[in-house]
């Protein structure tokens, strides 16, 4: 819907509010370099199926509460947040972080989690899962633009390990199907290439982690650093695919939607083609 027919009062309506959420960007020594961890999203995941991704998930009020509860974590949005990244850790890939780095989770401990988050916080208390903070740090934060039905506010974390053990998948109710080591620059490549689907943010997330290399000449705590200082935020590209980019439009289109997807094909440098602009004003 481009125009308002005369005579026609359109109904109020708003962005969905975001919800707080928290990703793991884990990086290894490789032998080429720093390698990050992807996890392959099942098909039937009601969001990006079938895209690779970084683990993680929502902040729930239980994560706050434990936050709250555990000395080790701050009580602002992000001791939350990494509370919650800690108890996903657990259930997606089986990992708790240690004070001699990470540490795979018992299997009946992961289990427990896994059929109630509330769990994790008590076995943290009890000992029974380590939730060591240090060595955590933000490098970006990025909220879902108000195109999308379900929006988050996401803290990417960082946490390097030269050799962590080897992540596995749990036995059922898992999201993802396989887990893959990969250096940066490969896996934008093979973005570019066709060979891998990846959400919009995580691969601006991996540009920014890929120049920050480059100009700390590999050295990943260096470039870590780097985006921990000012971590990337606001407004990015939105690249659904190679050569071709979303940028939603305010517009009076059908309620509950606020914006129109205007799309830009085309690869940098070459010509492009504009799809459905549906500017109504300067900006």
């Amino acid at each position: 819907m481009s125009e308002v027919p005369a005579g026609f009062e359109m109904p109020p309506s708003a962005p969905v509010v975001p919800r707080p959420s928290a990703s793991l960007v884990v990086t290894r020594d490789g032998e080429s370099g720093a390698e990050l961890l992807l996890c392959h999203r099942v098909p039937e995941m009601p969001s990006f199926p079938d895209f690779w991704s970084f683990p993680g998930g929502g902040v729930t009020r239980f994560d706050r509460v434990a936050a709250e509860e555990l000395s080790q974590f701050g009580t602002d949005d992000e001791g939350a947040a990494l509370v919650a990244l800690l108890r996903e850790m657990v259930e997606e890939v089986g990992w708790a972080p240690s004070g001699r780095g990470l540490v795979l989770v018992d299997e009946p401990i992961r289990a427990a989690v896994m059929d109630d988050g509330r769990n994790w916080h008590p076995m943290v208390a009890d000992g029974e899962i380590p939730a060591n903070p240090s060595g955590f740090k933000v490098i970006s934060f990025r909220t879902t633009p108000p195109l999308a039905p379900v929006r988050f506010a996401n803290r990417f974390f960082h946490l390097h390990d030269p050799e962590p053990p080897e992540p596995s998948l749990p036995a059922e109710h898992s999201e993802f199907d396989e887990l893959r080591w990969m250096q940066p620059a490969d896996a934008l490549a093979s973005w570019r290439e066709g060979a891998m689907r990846i959400p919009p943010p995580q691969i601006t997330l991996l540009r920014d982690l890929i120049c920050a290399l480059e100009d700390s000449g590999g050295d990943i705590d260096e470039a870590v650093s780097a985006l921990a200082t000012d971590p990337p935020t606001g407004e990015h590209r939105i690249e659904f695919a190679p050569g071709v980019e979303c940028i939603p439009l305010p517009t009076d289109t059908l309620p509950p939607a606020t914006t129109t997807n205007c799309y830009i094909l085309g690869e940098p440098g070459g010509d492009h083609l504009v799809v459905d602009p549906a500017a109504r004003d300067p900006a």
